[in-house]
């Protein structure tokens, strides 16, 4: 499963308040220059453009960002399950 799909499953967890939450987090539909997003799939696409990424990590804390370049860490040194 590659990284559109495996988020596009995700968000098809989220309850609608936390999808719009996560939307007015990223700014959305602004973000995507009022393009239509009409899937999760669409949604997904767009949450891994650099520019969304980056917004989200400039709305974390420096404990979440310590956090995430753990993960990081761990998932290039190949020791990761």
């Amino acid at each position: 499963m590659n990284a559109r799909t495996a988020l596009a499953k995700w968000l098809g967890t989220l309850d609608p308040e936390r999808l719009t939450a996560l939307m007015e987090e990223r700014d959305l539909p602004l973000a995507a220059e009022y393009r239509r997003i009409t899937t999760l799939l669409e949604l997904a696409e767009h949450l891994l453009t650099d520019e969304s990424v980056g917004q989200g990590l400039m709305a974390g804390t420096a404990g979440e960002l310590e956090l995430l370049a753990s993960i990081a860490a761990v998932a290039l040194s190949g020791t990761a399950p």
